[in-house]
């Protein structure tokens, strides 16, 4: 649990709306709060997120979406930071990324703590690709997929993954 807890605030920090969920309103009115959608499957079912979050700041993209959290104590979301985007580009996951992050979190409020649904897929730990189709500072589009890996060594696949984000 160690190595993937220091993950969790930043996961945290890139969902738009709160640990604790809820509806489009609740999703804050930050300068990071974005429009669009970020759609995916995970393991089998579908994800779309409620609430957005992005931004390009020094050419790293890093976007996020969350499910909110109404009606149910797991707060599920995505992120992913790409390093360097640029249009037109797939980027791996892999050595030669170093800057290409993806994070699945499933994480229950009562036990923020427990890190067991957090999955990554870094440069040292997971498959897949993000591609870029557009970005610019006022939004990206493009599509992902990955295996991402928790503390206890279990995989998780994420995949059919689309974002068109305007920020």
């Amino acid at each position: 649990m160690i190595r993937f807890l220091p993950l969790l605030p930043l996961a945290l920090a890139l969902s738009g709306c709160s640990l604790f969920g809820g509806s489009d309103e609740a999703c804050g009115t930050g300068d990071s709060v974005a429009s669009g959608s970020l759609s995916a499957t995970v393991s089998g079912d579908s994800f779309r997120a409620v609430c957005l979050q992005g931004s390009l700041e020094s050419g790293t993209l890093a976007i996020g979406g969350n499910l909110g959290a109404e009606g149910t104590p797991v707060q599920e979301q995505i992120n992913l930071t790409v390093q360097g985007a640029q249009v037109g580009q797939t980027y791996t996951f892999g050595l030669s990324n170093p800057g290409l992050i993806a994070l699945y979190s499933a994480v229950d409020v009562s036990d923020p703590l427990d890190a067991s649904g957090v999955y990554t897929a870094n440069p040292v730990i997971g498959t897949g690709s993000v591609t870029v189709d557009a970005v610019s500072a006022s939004g990206a589009s493009g599509t992902f997929e990955f295996t991402g890996h928790n503390d206890e060594g279990q995989t998780l696949a994420v995949t059919n993954g689309r974002f068109d984000l305007e920020f």
